[in-house]
């Protein structure tokens, strides 16, 4: 092997081709045939009961006894795709990467929101699989409420109604949806709830009818008022026009007040320039006067300035004079001091007498004149400033005359200003309550003023003439509506955008339903076919609805086929067991869903070698495996799987004690190049996270033990060894897979790594699954028992131990008729030890069969004749269930508690003992009696179940169905009590094949969660020393 070549484990080989010549070529545009699948599946019931017949007579069937019928394209085209699909071939189909959005429910878990957004963008079909009370009717109506904001039309089917009444309930009220619910042929319009009676066709046609004769006559009721109150509003528009008159006077005034007002200093500075003397107002008689006394001062300062001027100027000549003659005189009197007689200074001022004595007298008189003009220039300076302070002081006082006059004149015109305010908003005032009088209708003024008024009386004109129009528009369609019957009938199915209906309300609508009621067209197409229960529905009745619709989106639970660990680990990837046929919902879930779980590596210690087993081998195989080691590896062993007509492939490698787990996984990536994960988890968890993307395959959070480098960026992490359960092996597992991590740093993103998974492991993630595992409805102990008691992948082991891990509380209880045999030692009783024999014992034999007279007599006479002819009662199990109610109703703190029986003779039997028990009438919570299908699509606080069968010495089956079983185990939110024979229950969970009335398969079905019931019970007993008071 180069690279270790080897043939792909579990890989199916192709079919040889027949010999003999190759078929016919088809003549020139001949359709090409239809497959018999295809043909078979399409066809009706009746169809398909007559072709068996021809087939069974003839030997086979000719092309002209097949039905023909014309399809619509898009008919032909769902086939096709439903007959690929079924068949397994889902190469041609492209992965469907969801795109997040906003959702009405805001409260939907990170599961329920990718189911929303991946019914809503798959382009062909989507599965939606939960266990009851995981959140499936949420979701579907999440999914009509976004259909409908799309404008898009849906069509929601079930095969039994109370599956849609639950869905209808939650999105009924929603604006944008607009639902019909067709009936079912078993049902009556008076056997549906008020609430889904109003959906009805006939309901919805009488209801429109109704509602439209009822605004008829309020249009016309509303049309006279208006029209009346228009009329009398005309009357108010002559007042609101003078109003408007009189606003406009006043607010001229106010206009020029104000104008006025601003102007009243320039006004009084041109009257103190205008003043006179003998003005006869006040304020320029005060200007007169105050300019008379100004005038009078200056006027006595005026001779005194002119006399002290012309002094100086006299002083000043004087002054000027002398030093004239000081400069001619000075140098002179130098010369003749110096006595320089052969100078001509010195004769010059011998000639002139310049003495010093001369020049002295001279200064001294120029001294005495330069002093007395300082006097008289500081005289004329004081008689300056007295001047200037008569100017200020002039001034001053005229300026404060104005300024009082200013502010007595604004303060006149602030009192007229006051009293136009006071009139406009009196005016205002009226017009408000004039205004605030015209109708509603009717478009009131803008603004008061002449313009406005004018604009909205010629509104309100326009308005009373198209309320008049209105009204008789709305008398003639009253008149036309009393006239004529049923005028929606026929335009509901346009208005519609939600068909709710069973499959066989479907095709027998007249509406909705296969041909129109006058026999003319097809039946409707749907943007979205939304199918409830559909793992209840047939592959032909799945052909049959699939035309309907562009899209489908099938919710379901898990079948019973999945249900069964048979179905586990028989190749490299699990398929169904070739005996047992799936149904449509099953088939498909099995072809698209992407399930980690399927593959086949399991990690083993066998002694102290751990065994890496790529592909399940039985025992019968063992046989058939041949070893060889490795040429340059001979620790390592090789055992190769030869079967007789197959090629040989590669089933297991055995590694030399003590080599580390993460060493062989990374021996058997690089060698083989398969990533040999072994997963719990049922569906691929990617999560994105900053750093890395992150694929989780445990089904809860497991510590790393061990990490195992695969690639640059590539870990697997391993966590601690657990039981494979899910296995045939049954053994434990050393490397169970938590996760693989793709680093980003390394160019990992969440694309990359899906292709890298799916090229390593062979599992192709379509985008057109989801699997909701979160239970919603119950508390947390509940809900934990019950995912354990029906998870899909978990099956009891032999010491009577499951992986999940349950709350030990009192959620779920179990009350034995007859009870426990208790052990003693001596008399005493022993203590702490529930008794693991009871499912070792037989049955008591409790049960009564009302069609023997020998069984019904056993029972107590005031009950006989009430009880139906025929059925299974349990009188015992009855009287443990009115001994409970009595004994714990007065502590029950429960709104709603239901009591279910698997068989209706004894509901009614529980019935007319809670009726006759005194004291149960007055407690303060409801209870409800009945078979499981009272509950169905609802559920209760409280559920007493009632297992009814008690036999001796063989087992029997429970109830109708296992669906019905598991209806009523998962019908409690919050506790659920099972009264039941342990000793029988023990013995039907060990017998296997066809029981009672249920085939094979059904019966496997139940085997198995009786078998998983019993063993939960087991370990709840074990826990507490007693359970239970039986009868």
């Amino acid at each position: 092997m180069s690279r270790r070549q080897r043939s792909a484990p579990g890989l199916a080989e192709k079919a040889p081709r027949p010999s003999g010549s190759a078929a016919a070529p088809l003549a020139p545009g001949q359709p090409p045939p239809r497959p018999w699948e295809e043909i078979f599946s399409a066809a009706s019931p009746e169809q398909q009961q007559q072709l068996l017949e021809l087939a069974e007579r003839q030997g086979l069937v000719y092309a002209h006894q097949l039905p023909q019928g014309a399809s619509p394209p898009h008919a032909d085209a769902s086939r096709s795709l439903l007959c690929q699909l079924l068949s397994g071939q889902t190469e041609s189909l492209q992965p469907v990467q969801c795109q997040p959005g906003t959702l009405h429910d805001t409260h939907l878990d990170a599961v329920q929101r990718e189911a929303v957004f991946r019914a809503l963008q798959t382009p062909d079909v989507c599965l939606i699989q939960g266990l009851p009370g995981t959140g499936k009717s949420r979701v579907v109506a999440e999914i009509i409420a976004q259909a409908a904001d799309r404008a898009q039309r849906v069509l929601l089917l079930a095969p039994a109604a109370a599956a849609l009444d639950r869905v209808l309930d939650l999105v009924a009220e929603r604006d944008t949806v607009f639902a019909v619910r067709c009936l079912d042929p078993d049902e009556t319009v008076s056997s549906l709830s008020p609430a889904i009676r109003t959906l009805t066709y006939a309901e919805r046609v009488r209801s429109l009818n109704q509602q439209a004769r009822e605004r008829a006559r309020q249009e016309i009721d509303a049309g006279k008022e208006k029209i009346s109150r228009l009329r009398q509003d005309m009357t108010t528009w002559a007042r609101l026009e003078q109003m408007t008159r009189e606003h406009n006077v006043l607010a001229e005034r106010r206009a020029a007040l104000i104008a006025r007002r601003e102007g009243l200093f320039r006004e009084a500075e041109a009257e103190v320039d205008q003043a006179e003397p003998q003005a006869a107002s006040p304020f320029p008689a005060s200007v007169s006067l105050e300019l008379r006394v100004h005038e009078q001062a200056l006027q006595d300062l005026g001779p005194r300035l002119q006399k002290l001027r012309s002094d100086i100027q006299a002083e000043s000549s004087c002054l000027q004079n002398l030093d004239m003659r000081l400069l001619q005189i000075r140098p002179l009197a130098a010369a003749r001091r110096r006595w320089k007689i052969w100078s001509v200074a010195f004769w010059q001022a011998w000639k002139r007498a310049a003495t010093p004595q001369q020049v002295s007298d001279l200064q001294k008189e120029r001294d005495c004149l330069q002093a007395h003009l300082c006097e008289l220039e500081s005289a004329l300076r004081l008689l300056t400033k007295e001047q200037a302070d008569v100017e200020a002081k002039f001034r001053a006082c005229r300026a404060r005359l104005v300024e009082e006059e200013v502010a007595r004149r604004q303060r006149a015109v602030d009192n007229d200003l006051s009293v136009i305010d006071s009139d406009l908003a009196a005016l205002q005032e009226a017009w408000d309550r004039t205004t605030a009088g015209l109708s509603r209708q009717t478009v009131k003024p803008a603004a008061l003023s002449p313009a406005a008024v004018d604009a909205a009386r010629d509104a309100c004109r326009r308005e009373l003439e198209q309320a008049q129009q209105q009204a008789a528009l709305a008398s003639e369609w009253n008149a036309f509506l009393q006239q004529t019957k049923d005028v929606f009938a026929n335009r509901i199915p346009t208005y519609v955008n939600l068909v709710a209906a069973t499959l066989r309300g479907l095709a027998t609508d007249e509406h909705f339903g296969e041909t129109l009621r006058n026999g003319s067209g097809g039946p409707q197409h749907f943007d979205l076919l939304i199918l409830e229960e559909a793992e209840q529905v047939t592959d032909a009745e799945l052909f049959r609805i699939a035309r309907r619709a562009s899209c489908w989106v099938l919710v379901g639970a898990p079948s019973g086929h999945v249900f069964s660990p048979a179905v586990r680990q028989t190749g490299r990837l699990a398929v169904p067991p070739p005996v047992c046929r799936l149904q449509a919902f099953a088939s498909l879930w099995q072809h698209l869903h992407c399930d980690p779980r399927r593959l086949p590596y399991q990690w083993v210690y066998e002694g102290n070698r751990l065994c890496c087993r790529l592909r399940a081998v039985t025992a019968d195989q063992k046989q058939a495996l041949e070893s060889e080691r490795l040429a340059d590896s001979p620790d390592i062993e090789l055992r190769i799987l030869t079967l007789p007509g197959s090629s040989p492939v590669l089933a297991e490698l055995v590694f030399p004690p003590l080599m580390p787990v993460a060493e062989a996984k990374q021996y058997v990536f690089q060698e083989l190049q398969e990533l040999a994960a072994w997963a719990s988890r049922p569906s691929l968890d990617w999560q994105d996270e900053p750093e890395r993307v992150v694929l989780r395959l445990a089904e809860c959070a497991l510590p790393h033990e061990t990490t195992v480098p695969l690639e640059a960026g590539i870990r697997e992490c391993l966590g601690p060894p657990m039981n494979c359960t899910n296995t045939l092996a049954g053994s434990e597992c050393v490397a169970p897979t938590c996760c693989m991590e793709f680093d980003r740093a390394a160019g990992w993103d969440r694309a990359r790594a899906q292709d890298w998974f799916a090229r390593h492991t062979g599992l192709r993630d379509l985008g057109r699954s989801v699997l909701l595992d979160k239970l919603h409805r119950m508390e947390s102990g509940l809900g934990n028992f019950i995912s354990a008691l029906l998870r899909e992948h978990e099956a009891p082991s032999a010491n009577g131990q499951v992986t999940a891990k349950l709350d030990r509380v009192a959620s779920v209880e179990l009350v034995p008729v007859p009870p426990f045999a208790i052990q003693t030692n001596g008399g005493r009783e022993r203590q702490g030890q529930a008794l693991a024999q009871w499912l070792r014992k037989g049955g008591a034999g409790l049960e009564l069969d009302l069609a023997d007279p020998r069984q019904r007599d056993r029972l107590p006479r005031e009950y006989r004749a009430d009880l139906p002819g025929s059925g299974l009662v349990n009188f015992f199990e009855a009287q443990a269930i009115v001994r409970w109610l009595t004994t714990t109703g007065s502590q029950n703190t429960y709104p709603h508690v239901a009591i279910l029986a698997l068989y209706p003779a004894q509901a009614e039997l529980i019935r007319r003992m809670v009726i006759q028990a005194p004291g149960l009438a007055a407690l303060p919570f409801k209870i409800e009696i009945g078979t499981p299908g009272l509950l169905r699509q609802r559920e209760a606080a409280l559920i007493l179940l009632s297992m009814t069968r008690s036999h001796t010495h063989r087992a029997v089956a429970f109830g109708e169905s296992p669906e019905m079983l598991a209806l009523a185990l998962t019908r409690a939110r919050q506790k659920l009590v099972i009264f039941g024979d342990a000793g029988t229950l023990a013995r039907r969970g060990q017998w296997e094949g066809p029981l009672e009335h249920l085939d094979g398969t059904a019966a496997g079905r139940e085997r198995h969660l009786i078998a998983h019931l019993v063993t939960l019970l087991d370990g709840q007993e074990r826990s507490k020393p007693r359970q239970g008071n039986g009868a």
